[in-house]
């Protein structure tokens, strides 16, 4: 019995230090990417998990003060979006994201969510780009609603009708534009009701 229990406590503790995601996302444009992992709360365990890359998970050393994540096999512009499991008392940095987002005109200017709506706006918006409204859920983010762009470099205003669940709602706006590049806003919250 004594043994069962413990290893029922080594498995619910292992679950409890990948609590954190850290999600990143742009383009293959010839370079690759710099983590700098620093040490867990507890000053012996290093603070990533694992690193998956387009949801496939990367075998690597992790357990470092920094790596490299080697994107050289990708295609030139090639989307990528890059996951790291990390512990909850802790956030890796990434040192260079600029050199996977391509250079971009566009911009969130305002994100808000109230009681029936989401609200945004932006500029610098490409042609037949799309707008997905995402929800947490789980640790996941979950795509709800697609909305199309109006693809004007002007202001751009939007408003979707949402319906909360009960209690606290995250949500954020991914722009996706047609070569493949990715700008999420910020994360918002509501607390419903």
């Amino acid at each position: 019995m004594k043994i069962v229990v413990c290893f029922l406590l080594v498995i619910l503790s292992s679950m409890a230090s990948h609590a954190g995601i850290l999600n990143l996302s742009g383009i293959y444009l010839g370079k690759n990417i710099y983590v700098q992992n620093s040490f867990a709360a507890n000053m012996k365990d290093f603070c990533c998990n694992d690193v998956y890359l387009n949801d496939v998970k990367l075998v690597m050393n992790v357990k470092t003060s920094a790596f490299e994540i080697d994107l050289s096999h990708l295609k030139l512009y090639e989307p990528l979006t890059i996951k790291i499991t990390h512990k909850d008392d802790c956030v890796p940095k990434i040192l260079n994201p600029q050199v996977i987002r391509a250079s971009s005109s566009f911009q969130y200017v305002t994100f808000n969510v109230d009681e029936k709506h989401i609200k945004w706006t932006t500029k610098g918006e490409k042609k037949q780009s799309k707008f997905y409204i995402e929800y947490l859920i789980k640790d996941t983010w979950k795509s709800i609603l697609e909305v199309s762009g109006k693809g004007s470099i002007l202001h751009n205003e939007y408003l979707s009708e949402i319906k909360h669940q009960a209690g606290l709602n995250k949500y954020r706006v991914k722009y996706l534009e047609s070569d493949g590049q990715i700008s999420y806003s910020e994360s918002m919250n509501f607390k419903y009701p």
